[in-house]
């Protein structure tokens, strides 16, 4: 089964929130801003209930949010929908 081309992804990456911060700012490139709706981020190991989310696209970058601050870093996998 092939993705559908609106699913294709357009960008993949990492993000690593560093020990005492709640964001990270992500360069993604694309040259456009995408919808939030279209910014997956995945969390590496266990979230310990606490929930990931992007906001703030421009055609450049997304701000990433951890649900607190975190007190180790915590790296994310990230995919933009096209």
């Amino acid at each position: 089964v092939r993705p559908l081309k609106a699913n294709a992804v357009a960008w993949r990456g990492t993000a690593t929130i560093l020990t005492g911060n709640e964001t990270v700012t992500v360069t993604h490139g694309l040259g456009y801003t995408p919808t939030i709706d279209k910014i997956i981020p995945t969390f590496q190991g266990d979230p310990q209930g606490y929930g990931v989310w992007a906001d703030t696209p421009t055609t450049t970058t997304f701000v990433l949010h951890f649900g607190t601050m975190v007190m180790e870093n915590k790296t994310f996998n990230v995919v933009i929908l096209r």
